[in-house]
């Protein structure tokens, strides 16, 4: 069945179906019972697949939906496929789960302009807490490490790696050692600011 003739609302109702079930998104949305019940079962087993559920939030990130408000319809395991979308809804190529073969590294995404100047590699932390300093500071660290060693093995010809943490918690964007701390309602902001971020050098260059 066409996705695209689907309202925005439908589709955000499915996925949230998926994680509240249906009675709850009926009553939350107001709908009519009978005519989302017909619709949800005839994409019930689909919604299983977390890339049908991807499908869902790509195309809500390109009718204009931001990724803050997408992932109030998505369980906390979708959240990297969530950010994952975002960044293929601007033009970059995205690859997921990254294993750094030899080591017991994994990247949750690694992020490829599509001029192929620079990458970014992303750690997604779903948390319900913000990250305090000194979590952040060890993430941050960690991920740095792994990011030399994907340069270090030639998987990417960018010029660069940028290293970011995106968190799922709503808060204040900071950087941390070189690598930025983007809250899910930053994320926009901060793409938007990238390349000035780094020609200010605020920002780690690997």
């Amino acid at each position: 069945m066409d996705l695209s003739k689907f309202s925005s609302l439908y589709l955000k109702a499915l996925l949230l179906s998926y994680k509240d079930g249906v009675d709850e998104v009926i009553n939350k949305f107001y709908l009519v019972p009978s005519e989302f019940r017909a619709i949800y079962d005839n994409f019930k087993e689909l919604l299983e697949d977390r890339s049908f559920r991807s499908e869902l939030m790509g195309i809500l990130l390109s009718r204009g939906e931001s990724p803050e408000e997408v992932a109030e319809y998505i369980v906390w395991r979708d959240f990297e496929y969530l950010v994952g979308k975002f960044f293929e809804s601007l033009g970059y190529n995205v690859k997921m789960n990254i294993r750094i073969r030899g080591y017991r590294y994994e990247i949750d995404l690694v992020v490829v302009d599509f001029l192929g100047r620079y990458c970014l590699t992303v750690e997604c932390k779903r948390w319900k807490r913000m990250l305090s300093p000194s979590q952040a500071s060890r993430i941050a660290e960690d991920l740095i490490r792994k990011s030399r060693l994907l340069k270090s093995i030639e998987f990417t010809s960018c010029s660069y790696i940028l290293p970011i943490i995106v968190t799922l918690r709503r808060g204040r964007f900071f950087i941390v050692g070189g690598v930025p701390v983007i809250p899910i309602n930053f994320l926009g902001d901060f793409v938007e600011n990238l390349i000035l971020l780094v020609d200010e050098g605020a920002i780690k260059i690997i």
